[in-house]
């Protein structure tokens, strides 16, 4: 494990704590009111993907097609994120309106904030190489 971990570049570091993003959202959008099952599958195949790209690179070392996985997840989390804000935009409206506080409309606004720090990390991270060049 340690050798395994030794090669890995910042690069593969960013898409882990992006995934570790995903997950705490995926969990706090669940628990969200109107919570759409499209969101929920999206942000369960961005952690699956990871998942994929992890085992890819224990498997078959420093392939350059697995540079891809990164911005794979990238554009299922944006998917998500987007696709989020479609059944919660009574409850925006009513955040706005002041008819709901903050705690109504509280995990949802957690996962679109995990969500889109997910995006971002997995944006930066399919620039860079998962594995340092030997």
């Amino acid at each position: 494990m340690k050798e395994y971990l030794a090669k890995k570049t910042i690069g593969f570091y960013l898409t882990v704590i992006a995934a570790a993003a995903a997950v705490i959202g995926i969990i706090n959008y669940s628990f969200a009111s109107g919570a759409a099952s499209s969101v929920l599958l999206l942000t369960a195949a961005t952690v699956v993907v990871e998942i994929l790209m992890i085992i890819g690179l224990a498997v078959l070392k420093n392939r350059t097609i697995l540079n891809l996985f990164p911005a794979a997840c990238a554009i299922l989390m944006s998917a998500a994120v987007a696709f989020s804000f479609g059944s919660q935009v009574d409850g925006l409206a009513f955040l706005i309106s002041g008819l709901y506080s903050f705690d109504d409309m509280k995990n949802f606004l957690l996962f679109a904030g995990f969500g889109v720090i997910a995006a971002v990390l997995y944006i930066v991270s399919s620039f860079m190489d998962m594995e340092k060049k030997e």
